[in-house]
């Protein structure tokens, strides 16, 4: 099917599609859609309800809301679908079975008065069935977007791995954010058909007026944590090389912000008091993605730290979002050394790269940049080119369409 000499039509099939502008769930996501749509394609969205939200359009792209159960159970997805151990129980079962059988009844309904060309599902697993539903309605292309979450489905659910392949059997076209999750899929996957990496590009690029990091003069270092409050996230890391620092650096003036929310939130507190950090570590809550006020915290900065860690479930950072935002306001960089950050993280090069859950290492790593402030403004500035060049919504939507368009 060449789409060259006619509109593309393209529907996402998606779980957490942002809500609102702002929204903290997936916001490249809309960003993607309203991108495409600036280049000329019609979008269209379909996706679950959240906590029964009736919903037609978000930024001018039209979106279908299905429900599949009483609105406070609606929860499957969003913020609370981040991996923090929240799904477990009978209760759990029944709204993904409710969800799975709604999501197939609404998707008939949805294509049959939907027309499109083009169908995109993100998150795969399990979200393929519905794609499937669509592509044998309308005769669409399919392309799946792996964004490396939902392979855990397949590592922990083994048995049904024949079904999983049988479903990547519909596809035209494979995408992964990231190098990482590209080879997951082709380890997991039996697959014939074209796999192109594509990463997600940060919601805060371009930038304009971002000013150029200053020479520390004064050892005064600013850190910066922008994330879920969940275990994987590695806040409590962090914290512990803040307190190696306080104890080691009486000399260094060190502050950190930590911006986000989550149920780990609690804990982390209680880890602030009882090792007296309350007046060099700050807690501002969660800040709508892409805002001015999280901007605005970028820019405060020195060091943004990424200190995740792959957990026991096999959770991991498939790309590492908050990392290429750090870049695009020219911020030096600290992170894990894990899943797909190493795809924009390079050691030494845009960034510095550390061993996951090592405390240690972060703390040694902030004193360095602190001695040697300049050579890693350097390197953030490295890192602002970086990312501009290879993440950039002109690059991202340019491979995109090329994909839609073969």
């Amino acid at each position: 099917m060449n789409n060259t000499k006619q509109q593309l039509k393209v529907c996402f099939v998606s779980s957490s599609f942002p809500r609102y502008i702002g929204d903290i769930s997936a916001p490249w996501l809309l960003k993607t859609a309203r991108y495409l749509t600036d280049s000329g394609v019609s979008m269209s969205v379909f996706a679950p309800s959240y906590k029964g939200l009736k919903q037609k359009e978000c930024d001018g792209i039209r979106v279908y809301r299905y429900r599949y159960a009483p609105a406070k159970y609606e929860t499957l997805t969003h913020e609370e679908s981040s991996g923090s151990g929240n799904f477990k129980g009978l209760k759990h079962k029944i709204a993904i079975m409710a969800y799975m059988v709604s999501g197939c009844l609404n998707s008939v309904y949805y294509f049959l008065f939907n027309k499109c060309n083009i169908i995109t599902v993100h998150w795969p697993i399990p979200h393929a069935i519905f794609g499937i539903i669509g592509r044998l309605i309308t005769g669409s292309r399919l392309v799946y977007f792996f964004h490396g979450y939902e392979l855990l489905i397949v590592k922990q659910y083994r048995m049904f791995k024949p079904f999983f392949n049988f479903l990547i059997g519909f596809a035209d076209h494979i995408v992964a954010n990231s190098s990482y999750t590209g080879s997951i899929v082709k380890s997991e996957f039996n697959i014939k058909v074209p796999l192109t990496v594509i990463p997600m590009g940060s919601t805060f690029l371009p930038v304009a007026d971002v000013a150029v990091p200053a020479l520390n003069t004064v050892k005064k270092i600013k850190l910066l944590f922008v994330g879920k409050l969940i275990e994987r996230k590695g806040v409590l890391y962090l914290l512990k090389a803040v307190k190696l620092l306080k104890e080691k650096r009486p000399d260094m003036d060190l502050s950190l912000t930590i911006v986000g929310s989550g149920d780990q939130e609690p804990e982390i507190r209680g880890f602030i008091k009882l090792n007296e950090l309350e007046s060099i570590v700050h807690m501002k809550g969660a800040l709508a993605s892409s805002s001015k006020e999280l901007s605005y915290e970028y820019g405060l900065s020195d060091i943004v730290v990424v200190p995740s860690f792959n957990d026991a479930e096999g959770n991991t950072e498939a790309l590492g979002c908050v990392s290429m935002e750090a870049m695009a306001h020219r911020k030096i960089v600290i992170a894990s050394s894990i899943g797909g950050i190493p795809d924009v993280v390079k050691d030494k090069e845009t960034g510095f790269l550390v061993p996951e859950k090592d405390p240690d290492a972060i703390a040694e790593t902030i004193s360095f940049i602190s001695d040697n402030y300049d050579y890693a403004s350097k390197i953030a500035e490295n890192g602002y080119k970086y990312v501009k060049d290879n993440f950039s919504w002109d690059n991202i939507i340019s491979k995109l369409l090329k994909v839609y368009r073969e």
